[in-house]
């Protein structure tokens, strides 16, 4: 591309049997319209709290630290099908713990609305119009285990879970947007 006097200008491969009609010209920066700025985000005042997946984090620390040491002493004592067994199972669940940090959601906490976000990109939001009382509750989840701790209002129609986010937090953030627990 070269700078002429109306702006630049694109030149084909063959630069040399290039003629006049063949060029392509692009305005100058300055000549196109001004565009409009961002629109502001709707929840700009938001407090974001992320989820912590401290279990996940030991669990799947600990064991491939385990699977390592075994692999060792398979290398060590010269055990080709333990070395290939143990390097397998070192190997999957580093993925696999690489895998469930990196899914993590989080909650935006607005004066308007609570919003949640999987790690799936999916929302999940309380509006201030039914009121501004907010309520934990526990729920019996099928593909969790045991009961589950989540934040609706006053219809119970939506319910957020908390399961990966610490409470405190969530009730602090909560009240210092205007929110009411009952």
């Amino acid at each position: 591309m070269e700078r002429d006097g109306t702006g630049w200008t694109a030149r084909t491969e063959k630069a040399d049997s290039v003629r006049r009609e063949d060029l392509v010209t692009l305005p100058d920066s300055d000549d196109l319209p001004a565009s409009p700025g961002p629109e502001p985000h709707p929840a700009a005042d938001a407090i974001v709290l992320r989820e912590h997946k401290t279990w996940v984090g030991i669990a799947f620390f600990l064991l491939p630290a385990v699977f390592i040491a075994a692999l060792a002493r398979a290398i060590v004592q010269g055990s080709v099908p333990a070395g290939v067994i143990f390097g397998v199972l070192a190997a999957a669940t580093t993925l696999v713990w690489v895998f469930l940090i990196r899914q993590c959601g989080h909650l935006e906490v607005a004066s308007q609305a609570i919003t949640y976000c999987d790690a799936k990109g999916r929302a999940r939001a309380l509006n201030r119009q039914p009121g501004d009382e907010l309520r934990v509750v526990i729920t019996q989840s099928t593909w969790t285990w045991g009961n589950s701790r989540s934040l609706t209002d006053a219809t119970g129609s939506v319910h957020i879970p908390l399961n990966w986010l610490k409470l405190s937090q969530v009730r602090q953030a909560c009240l210092a947007r205007g929110w009411q627990f009952r």
